[in-house]
């Protein structure tokens, strides 16, 4: 039998959080606070050892409902990212990251006490530990790709109606982190491209009672 001195890595799993918030017109990612060292008590991405037996989508919604205290029903969407491979990620030792991406629906609801929402206007301000900035980054930049590419990626983000602006904020925001070569696209450009989408109808929006002149439009997926 062939012996080894080699050190088997720990396999994490860390998932990134987003919801757009069409109130505020912003992408919100959303952090735990560490109840254990390393960076205890600090705000972090969600994130478990896999355990034995278990697939690695499934310790992706435990890390949301442990560390987030989010349902399984919150859990809109989950998307594999890639894996984290840098041997000094981890203070503890070698560890991969496989890395998800996942969109928390609209009745999620965050408690104050373990959980914040960070902006992406200020995530980027915001030192995380271990490489989870990186892991953001990585993450939005495949988000920013598949809207209005993959389907299932951009039902998830924008909702199941939305109006036009909603996308074009979602671009917008995704941008302040991903700094995509493309550029934002312009307004008047995203709504040619719906009206010629197969994936999408138009329909007219609930009115208000604060609602004036010709009634608003919005979008609804086939």
């Amino acid at each position: 039998m062939t012996t080894t001195n080699w050190e088997q890595p720990l396999v994490s799993v860390d998932v990134v959080p987003i919801r757009l918030n069409k109130s505020t017109r912003q992408i919100d990612v959303f952090l735990g606070r560490r109840k254990n060292e390393p960076y205890l008590g600090e705000l972090a991405l969600p994130g478990v050892l896999l355990s034995p037996h278990e697939r690695v989508n499934e310790a992706g919604i435990r890390a949301l409902t442990e560390k987030l205290e989010a349902s399984v029903e919150d859990v809109r969407f989950v998307k594999d990212v890639g894996v984290a491979d840098n041997p000094d990620r981890d203070p503890r030792g070698a560890t991969l990251s496989i890395v998800h991406f996942a969109v928390l629906g609209d009745d999620y609801v965050v408690n104050e006490s373990i959980v914040k929402a960070i902006s992406l206007h200020d995530i980027k301000a915001t030192s995380l530990p271990f490489d989870h900035n990186a892991l953001i980054e990585k993450a939005l930049a495949q988000v920013d790709a598949f809207l209005m590419v993959d389907k299932d990626t951009s039902k998830a983000v924008l909702g199941d109606t939305f109006r036009t602006t909603d996308l074009y904020v979602a671009f917008t925001e995704l941008h302040k982190v991903t700094n995509s070569p493309t550029g934002i696209p312009d307004l008047s450009n995203l709504s040619r491209s719906l009206k010629k989408s197969d994936w999408l109808r138009s329909e007219e929006a609930p009115r208000t009672s604060t609602s004036k002149g010709r009634p608003a439009s919005q979008w609804a997926w086939e």
